[in-house]
């Protein structure tokens, strides 16, 4: 069975070796260990892992800045896909943004993740082609 925590700095390894696996997620030096420590601190009780008997299988960061949320690196292991396990984890985090009284949710994902695009569209988020994303390297 499945159970859903809080995700803990503590279980860093575990979780990036999952992201680390996936080509649909990418890990830069915004998930050094620090960093990771410093938006769980920012976004408490906003970030969850999926697990089964003690073991991460999925995870997702979440965190808002005051008007929106973000989710980022939704991941679960391809052997638990397809049984709503990532779907019980977006919807863990949009009960705790509208606690938070935050109206909308943004995902940012690869334009070559095409079952991530599928998963996303299938629980109810829509592609926006009228904003686009740009980042720099800080």
């Amino acid at each position: 069975m499945c159970h859903i925590a809080e995700m803990k700095i503590k279980d860093y390894e575990s979780f990036v070796k999952l992201w680390q696996s996936d080509p649909g997620i990418g890990v830069s030096k915004a998930d050094e260990i620090y960093n990771l420590s410093n938006f769980l601190d920012k976004n408490k009780g906003l970030n969850f892992v999926a697990m089964i008997n003690n073991n991460i299988i999925g995870t997702i960061l979440c965190g808002n800045d005051g008007r929106r949320g973000y989710l980022y690196h939704v991941f679960v292991l391809p052997e638990f896909r397809k049984i709503n396990i990532g779907k019980k984890l977006v919807h863990k985090c949009i009960e705790k943004l509208k606690e938070e009284n935050i109206a909308k949710c943004h995902i940012m994902f690869f334009n070559h993740n095409e079952i991530g695009k599928i998963f996303w569209e299938k629980i109810g988020f829509r592609f926006r082609d009228d904003i686009g994303v740009m980042s720099t390297d800080l």
